[in-house]
């Protein structure tokens, strides 16, 4: 039977020891991954505590009420191949936090109606106005409108 020798090249470490020193290194690791994994879901879109208000062409005339910060989405039909496009007239307490996203349309057809949408977010400090949207054809210039969207806004 071989005996166990206690020197500097072959040190016997008790077991209790050695189930501490697991022990810990497990419970590093389970703390780093739970940081990790609290990383990645922040980045990807953590909680900010502002409302995200969608309104549609049906809500033309309505009011909101949104919080400084929220962030207000537009979506209003559109058929680019007319030469219409939505332009933003008028956003007091908003200001644009994207380029309008134009979806492809339902049905897959080309040249069916689409739809566009408008990302905006309430401005820092308390407001009221009206935002608005003019559905027009960029060459011509003294034509009215062939659609309007308003919406009644107040930021606090």
């Amino acid at each position: 039977m071989a005996r166990l020798v206690n020197d500097k090249n072959n040190p016997i470490i008790p077991l209790k020891e050695k189930i501490e020193w697991f022990k810990s290194v497990i419970g590093r690791l389970i703390r780093l991954s739970l940081i990790t994994i609290a990383v990645v879901i922040c980045a990807s879109g953590c909680p900010s505590g502002h409302s995200e208000i969608l309104v549609k062409a049906a809500d033309s005339g309505k009011s909101a009420r949104l919080a400084t910060g929220d962030t207000l989405l537009v979506t209003l039909e559109t058929t680019p191949g007319t030469g219409y496009g939505w332009r933003v007239t008028s956003a007091p307490c908003l200001r644009e936090a994207a380029d309008p996203l134009i979806s492809a349309a339902a049905s897959g057809l080309v040249g069916a109606p689409q739809n566009e949408t408008f990302t905006f977010e309430a401005g820092a400090s308390p407001c009221s106005g009206s935002l608005r949207l003019d559905y027009v054809r960029p060459w011509e210039q003294n034509h009215p409108s062939a659609r309007t969207f308003i919406l009644k806004l107040t930021v606090d």
